[in-house]
């Protein structure tokens, strides 16, 4: 989408572009103990009536650039789709019960 929206501009003035993309960060890589915060976070969603989803995609944080024996959980932040188009959104009902999960799960791997 963007590199579209680069060759429009530069033709709309007369210039040409060319433009190169890649993925520049890593694949998070799924050991035993992600799934088990995985399945633990789930628990916790589902006692508050709300479900989660496993989607496999490239990490949109640094959780990506953890050591492989660190356990990382990405995409808590609030639920939307068409990320860094001028079409991006989130759902209002997201910015409430992602942070409620989340303190959940912080609370259960800390107070247990």
């Amino acid at each position: 989408m963007l590199q579209k929206l680069i060759r429009k501009i530069a033709n709309d003035r007369g210039v040409s572009a060319q433009t190169n993309g890649f993925i520049n960060r890593p694949p998070l890589l799924y050991l035993q103990e992600h799934w088990e915060n995985y399945e633990r976070l789930t628990d916790i969603a589902l006692r508050l009536n709300f479900k989660i989803y496993p989607e496999h995609r490239t990490a949109c944080s640094d959780g990506s650039f953890a050591p492989p024996h660190v356990p990382v959980l990405d995409g808590l932040g609030p639920i939307g789709d068409n990320v860094h188009t001028a079409d991006e959104f989130m759902r209002a009902d997201s910015l409430t019960i992602r942070p409620l999960i989340i303190s959940e799960l912080i609370t259960s791997l800390f107070f247990k």
